[in-house]
């Protein structure tokens, strides 16, 4: 499978006039970034794919460690990973931003990233 190269606003990377395509490891990192951005409810055909970020995660109520362990498993079941390795989620409140951080290992080999969340 081939997909295109995403950088950390989004948007598509294009190298020489051409939409930059991923593999190996890399290809994994970009599943588990696109899987970390997919909201649920997103998709008309089914409502309950994604990450329930306004249904859990931004709610007050949820403990940090309950959004920790939910996007954690988004990561744990994006397809090529393997394993997490480390995963950790910080929020800052001043500025209304969380950064997840992680180590995967997968099928061709160890991804680390860090993502953040405005």
């Amino acid at each position: 499978m081939s997909i295109f190269l995403c950088d950390a606003s989004g948007d598509f990377t294009i190298a020489n006039n051409v939409l930059a395509l991923v593999d190996g490891p890399q290809e994994v990192l970009q599943l588990i970034r696109n899987n970390l951005r997919f909201f649920q409810g997103e998709d008309p055909l089914d409502p309950d794919m994604g990450v329930p970020y306004f249904q859990q995660i931004l709610d007050k109520a949820t403990p940090l460690s309950v959004s920790q362990a939910l996007l954690k498993q988004v990561v744990q079941d994006t397809d090529g990973v393997i394993d997490v390795v480390s995963f950790t989620l910080t929020v800052d409140t001043i500025t209304r931003q969380a950064t997840v951080t992680f180590t995967a290992t997968t099928d061709g080999g160890p991804v680390t990233a860090t993502e953040s969340f405005p």
